[in-house]
């Protein structure tokens, strides 16, 4: 629950109303619901719908750092002029970027991450009007970002995105990542529907290139861990499994132990104990034991997650939106305590049934020494075991499918020869090497 609360459904807590925001995708004619938006469509979204407070863009960009102790290769993102405005996010050090420095000639600035300026900076308050040199274009530094914000992931510097005016044209390149905050009082199904508009108009007015275009709009907060989140569903369906191996384990114990108490069970009820308190007193045995173990269960968890954070690689854990804060915080807490407590009702209730109808027959078991309703407790007792054994039958063939997929993978022939070859990329700025 730790995995899925931060990542997935809480990725960047520090955009203002994060739950306004969406991200706006084309849809290509074979399906594809996640393709990047030419530039012209993009500019046609920003000049007609109503839908969007803003809209703004971004395209990554990876600049080679120059100057200082030594050259860096950084992953950074050009953007709208008002991109962080329509995120809401301010500076830490210095200002955002304004108005018209996306336009040619007027862009060469640049935001740092917070990371980056310690880096390479020092963390100096003095680095504003600071020349720094990306891909051969000395850009002024003009402000940093503060801990911790990093969108997207994993940029460490952002430069206004100022193409010329014939890319402004351009209907067939898709490379734009879209971001939009909704309108006040608009919906998500409205703005889907109104872009669905203008994608069939323009369809039919550049029928060369919009023909069965259209576009896709998605909460930008689930759309962000889109990649990792069914596999996280995957993980907790496992984990649920295994929470209910152990509930049928820890039922069966129970009944056991009930059954080892029938003579004082009858003794309480021939003293007047109702069958409400005998279910009432084995019931909160189980919430304690429940909970316990959900206390050493939270203990555990806090060492998995800095375990997590150790074992993951760096690079990795930049990529993955808001994984350097994933903790057990009071949410996960407050969901492993309802987990505890509903787990004992899973697994102590049919115990304290059984339990509380075996004292019907407190007279009798007293006088015999044997407890009222040993046949279906051992018929409930082996309902349970069958019901362990089939859920660790399927977790096993599961968890046993997957290792041979994810192994097979690993051994698909290519379809080409892979020894004695290496693979390496070259990024030359475009000033030198036209």
């Amino acid at each position: 629950f730790t995995a899925m609360h931060h990542p997935p459904f809480r990725p960047f807590r520090f955009l203002e109303k994060p739950e306004r925001l969406v991200a706006v995708w084309q849809v290509a004619p074979r399906g594809n619901d996640h393709n990047e938006v030419t530039a012209a469509d993009f500019r046609d979204w920003r000049e007609n719908l109503k839908s969007f407070d803003r809209l703004v863009s971004h395209v990554w960009w990876t600049g080679n750092v120059t100057g200082g102790e030594r050259p860096e290769r950084v992953l950074g993102m050009q953007v709208s002029a008002d991109y962080f405005d329509a995120l809401g996010l301010r500076p830490a050090l210095g200002r955002i970027f304004v108005v018209d420095e996306d336009q040619p000639g007027n862009d060469r600035v640049v935001l740092l991450s917070w990371g980056l300026w310690q880096r390479r900076f020092g963390g100096d308050s003095g680095v504003l009007g600071t020349i720094m040199t990306i891909n051969g274009i000395p850009r002024s530094i003009i402000g940093v970002m503060p801990e911790g914000v990093r969108y997207p992931a994993p940029a460490e510097m952002w430069a206004p995105y100022a193409p010329t005016p014939e890319t402004w044209t351009s209907r067939r390149a898709h490379y734009l990542y879209v971001t939009g905050r909704l309108a006040p009082g608009v919906s998500l199904a409205a703005a889907r529907a109104e872009i669905t508009r203008l994608s069939a108009a323009r369809a039919v007015q550049y029928p060369n290139t919009n023909t069965n275009w259209g576009a896709n709009v998605r909460p930008l907060m689930r759309d962000t861990a889109r990649e990792i989140e069914p596999m996280l569903a995957v993980l907790m369906a496992a984990v649920g499994f295994v929470l209910l191996i152990a509930c049928a384990n820890v039922a069966n114990l129970m009944l056991v132990r009930a059954t080892g108490r029938g003579r004082e069970l009858s003794i309480r009820t021939a003293l007047g104990a109702s069958r409400a308190s005998i279910v009432r007193l084995v019931l909160a045995e189980g919430v304690v034991l429940a909970l316990a173990g959900g206390a050493l269960g939270a203990l555990l968890g806090v060492f998995g997650v800095d375990l997590l954070h150790a074992l993951v690689p760096a690079d990795f854990r930049r990529m993955i939106a808001g994984f350097d804060r994933m903790t057990v915080n009071a949410a996960v807490l407050t969901f492993t305590a309802l987990l505890s407590i509903g787990s004992a009702l899973l697994f102590a209730l049919l115990p304290a049934l059984r339990a509380a109808r075996g004292t019907a027959g407190a007279r009798d078991s007293l006088r015999s020494g044997q407890t009222a309703g040993g046949r279906e407790r051992h018929r409930l007792r082996r309902v349970l075991v069958g019901a362990e054994v089939a859920l660790a039958l399927l977790l096993l063939i599961g968890a046993g499918l997957t290792f041979r997929t994810f192994r097979h993978l690993g051994t698909l022939p290519p379809g080409f020869e892979t020894s004695g070859i290496a693979l390496t990329s070259l990024a030359l700025p475009g000033r030198t090497y036209a």
